[in-house]
C-alpha cells in the first residue's frame, strides 16, 4: 500500500474561450468537466491558466487575488472562500487565474503552495471538539486522505459504462487505531485524547467489532464517518 496524499490542487490548465449566451463581455472555459466564466479582456491571447476549485481559500494580498480583498473574512483566516456562482445565468465552478507577464507556468503544473491557496475546512461542531494529542508512534500506518470532485476525471468515464455510486453520509471524518497497546481515535486532522463525551471514542466503543478488528490488525488505521449527533444533525 501507499500513501494518499491530499489532492487540493491548483493546475495549470489550457484556456479555450467559448461565447457566453448571456453576456458579451464573458467567456465560458471548460476545465475537465467544470465550467469557469472569465472576463473576456483578461484571457485574450492567455492559453493556460491556473484553476483554482470551489472550496478553496485565497489570500488576497497577492496580486493574483487583490480583486478579491473585499471577501476576505476573519472567519476564514483573513482569506477570501471561492465558491460556486452563477454569472449571468451560466454556473462558474472555481475560478482561474492567468499567469502574471514573466511566469513560467507549465500545463498540469500544481500552483497550490506558490499561491497560498488552501482548502477550506468547514468549523467543527462543538460535539465533535475536544483535547488534542500527538499522533500514534511513526509504526503506525497513517495515510493520507481526500475526497476529489468527480468532475476532475470524468473524462475517463465512457458513454453506456456501468458504474457504482455510493454516497458519502454527512457528518464528521473519523479515524481510528490499536497502536502501542491502545487505541487512538480522531478526526481528519486531529488525534483526539479519550472522553466519555468525544464523538469519535463514542463511535469506537459503540463498535466492539471495530475494536476487535483494530486489536487484531495493530498499528493499521481505519477511516469512516461519524454520523448522528454531529455537525448539524438530530
Amino acid at each position: 500500500m501507499t500513501d494518499i496524499e491530499p489532492r487540493h490542487k491548483v493546475e495549470v490548465v489550457p484556456v479555450k474561450l467559448d461565447k457566453h449566451p448571456n453576456a458579451d463581455t464573458l467567456s465560458i472555459v471548460k476545465v475537465w468537466d467544470f465550467t469557469c466564466c472569465v472576463r473576456t479582456q483578461d484571457f485574450l491571447n492567455i492559453d493556460r491558466a491556473a484553476y483554482v476549485p470551489p472550496d478553496s481559500l485565497v489570500p488576497t494580498d497577492r496580486p493574483y487575488f487583490k480583486f478579491l480583498s473585499d471577501k476576505a473574512k476573519m472567519i476564514y483566516g483573513g482569506k477570501a472562500r471561492i465558491k460556486v456562482s452563477k454569472l449571468r445565468g451560466v454556473v462558474s465552478m472555481g475560478l482561474l487565474v492567468a499567469p502574471l507577464s514573466e511566469s513560467n507556468w507549465q500545463i498540469g503544473e500544481d500552483l497550490a503552495l506558490e499561491l497560498g491557496v488552501e482548502h477550506y475546512e468547514p468549523p467543527t461542531d462543538i460535539n465533535t471538539s475536544g483535547e488534542t494529542e500527538a499522533p500514534p508512534p511513526e509504526k503506525a500506518y497513517i495515510p493520507k486522505y481526500d475526497v476529489e470532485n468527480w468532475r476532475r476525471y470524468a473524462q475517463y468515464f465512457q458513454e453506456n459504462e456501468i458504474v457504482a455510486v455510493t454516497e458519502k453520509i454527512h457528518g464528521a471524518s473519523g479515524r481510528w487505531c490499536f497502536s502501542q497497546n491502545r487505541f487512538w481515535a480522531g478526526s481528519k486532522s486531529e488525534w483526539k485524547k479519550e472522553s466519555e463525551a468525544n464523538a469519535w471514542w463514542k463511535a469506537l466503543r459503540a463498535h466492539p467489532e471495530i475494536m476487535d478488528f483494530l486489536k487484531n490488525n495493530p498499528n493499521l488505521t481505519i477511516y469512516g464517518e461519524v454520523y448522528g449527533w454531529v455537525q448539524e444533525l438530530r
